[in-house]
């Protein structure tokens, strides 16, 4: 059963199906094998594409913090909105100059983690999904002025 994975695997890579190829790959793997073919990506807007698929598909984005911050920051300039859906392209083109973000973390855990969200409701919800083995989750909230108004590198 792994070898026809791996073959599977191998023939997904040489046909460039991302999506077949990253969905054989246990998730806690994908960043790392992605880093592993960053020269496979034929331009910048594929490049995007796929981390933002593999962002949306990861539990756990703290573990591997450098490694996105990586990914993020060393990425080509052109196309990065493609790490965005486009529903989520639209939301972004009409945000504010300033706006309200927020991140549900738990405190002593994970409070200064990558992923904010524009919905308190669901940063009280990530807050406080694990309640059961940790204390009460706590909601960080920040005002941000929206990328367009400054240089958009990550920090």
């Amino acid at each position: 059963m792994e070898e026809r994975k791996k073959q599977s695997s191998m023939e997904a890579l040489n046909e460039k199906n991302w999506f077949q190829y990253f969905s054989l790959i246990k998730r806690a793997y994908r960043l790392d094998a992605f880093i592993n073919i960053i020269d496979e990506f034929e331009n910048p807007k594929e490049y995007w594409e796929v981390l933002g698929d593999l962002w949306i598909d990861s539990e756990n984005i703290g573990e591997d913090k450098k490694l996105w911050k990586f990914c993020l920051t060393t990425g080509p300039e052109k196309d990065k909105e493609f790490f965005m859906s486009e529903e989520d392209r639209d939301v972004f083109r009409k945000l504010p100059e300033t706006f309200k973000v927020y991140r549900g973390y738990v405190p002593r855990k994970n409070k200064t983690g990558l992923s904010f969200t524009l919905s308190k409701d669901k940063a009280d919800w990530f807050a406080n999904r694990y309640k059961l083995l940790f204390n009460k989750g706590e909601v960080l909230e920040r005002t941000v002025k929206h990328m367009s108004s400054y240089d958009s590198t990550f920090e």
